[in-house]
């Protein structure tokens, strides 16, 4: 049975370009699958939850990510549409943490900012501008803060899966890495590779196991849940997965 934390559905086993979906020509970074028993694994897995197909999830293929690229990304989101301004797809990855930062920090100035990012003033100024533009961010005198989250980030789970037919341990270091913006962090191994050895590291870092054996993927052992946005990973994870899907009418 398909387990609950990473769903059912399926939008997209690899990334599609904002404007197959009607958007500007902002893309998603991701790496070029390259063919092999790993990759067929992987193609397999997905494959199983094909056949109940929703709009609220989106699938993404070994993005580009601080963390490095991750197998699987699945995003749940809270609704199938979305309205968000263009300007929202002309921000990048410096952006997305200093909205994190003021997420974190709930307010600040620009002085704040600038001491601790070490950005300069014009940085940090631009930046600001920009956040503003897309409704992200807003002043309050000389204080800057986040726009209430439930009106810029409407991920329910982000879900990273390492997927690995060889060297299991690499790839809980790896799932280790990804729970820095994953609110579940999974690996993903052949059923006939899962040892007890496996489970105590595994459990040791909160991180959940996957076993595949070709027909169906089991859940071995659950992740810890960990609260989004985690990090301005979190922010950037949810922006590839909102640029896949349609968006409603666009209003200031």
């Amino acid at each position: 049975m398909p387990n609950p934390s990473i769903g059912p559905q399926v939008i997209t086993d690899s990334i599609r370009s904002p404007a197959a979906a009607g958007h500007s020509s902002w893309s998603t970074p991701a790496r070029t699958q390259v063919a092999g028993p790993e990759t067929d694994f992987v193609n397999q897995a997905i494959a199983c939850y094909q056949h109940s197909i929703g709009n609220l999830q989106v699938i993404m293929r070994e993005p580009a990510l601080p963390t490095g690229y991750p197998d699987i990304v699945a995003v749940t989101l809270h609704r199938p549409t979305f309205d968000f301004l263009e300007d929202r797809l002309l921000l990048s990855t410096k952006h997305f943490q200093l909205l994190h930062y003021l997420f974190q920090s709930r307010s600040a100035t620009i002085a704040a900012i600038t001491s601790d990012l070490l950005w300069s003033e014009t940085a940090v100024a631009q930046s600001l501008a920009d956040l503003e533009a897309a409704k992200m961010v807003f002043r309050c005198r000389d204080l800057l803060a986040c726009t209430p989250i439930s009106r810029t980030f409407w991920a329910r789970r982000i879900v990273a899966i390492e997927a690995k037919v060889s060297n299991c341990g690499n790839a809980i270091r790896q799932a280790v890495g990804n729970s820095w913006y994953a609110s579940h962090s999974y690996v993903l191994f052949p059923e006939s590779k899962w040892r007890s050895s496996l489970e105590i590291a595994a459990k040791s870092y909160g991180i959940g196991v996957m076993l595949f054996n070709g027909t169906r993927i089991r859940i071995a052992r659950a992740p810890r849940a960990r609260s989004l946005p985690s990090s301005y990973g979190s922010w950037l994870v949810h922006e590839y997965a909102l640029r896949q899907l349609p968006r409603t009418s666009n209003h200031d």
